[in-house]
């Protein structure tokens, strides 16, 4: 399903299921996380659904779309979402962190995705 590369003090946990892999990477240093969810899904941010975003914005990843902005949920609160969309394969990250400054971070992490790993994670 692919890799995601953290920033330096953030910290990658996930989970294999089948057909898709969930984790966190978390801020060893503080209670930040954003949480991930990769497989076939539907993408968590895109311009099907930019109605319900406070703000959205996209980027071109090489042979992937980057879709990233500020959902409000039915309860009125906002969460920060981004979506890698490559073919049939969604990457999703989301952060509870609701200001903008958690955004880089976000980012960050959601740029880092890539389908192949490297030889060295794959041995683990």
């Amino acid at each position: 399903m692919g890799c995601v590369s953290p920033p330096s003090g953030w910290k990658v946990s996930w989970l294999q299921h089948q057909d898709w892999v969930s984790g966190q990477v978390r801020e060893t240093a503080s209670d930040r996380f954003v949480s991930f969810a990769i497989g076939t899904g539907a993408p968590a941010a895109s311009p099907a659904r930019i109605a319900q975003f406070q703000s959205l914005k996209t980027e071109k990843l090489g042979d992937s779309d980057l879709h990233y902005g500020m959902e409000k949920k039915s309860g009125g609160q906002l969460v920060l979402q981004a979506s890698v969309i490559r073919g049939a394969l969604a990457a999703n990250f989301i952060t509870p962190q609701r200001d903008f400054q958690s955004l880089p971070n976000l980012l960050s992490i959601a740029r880092s995705y890539s389908e192949r790993c490297p030889e060295s994670v794959r041995k683990k």
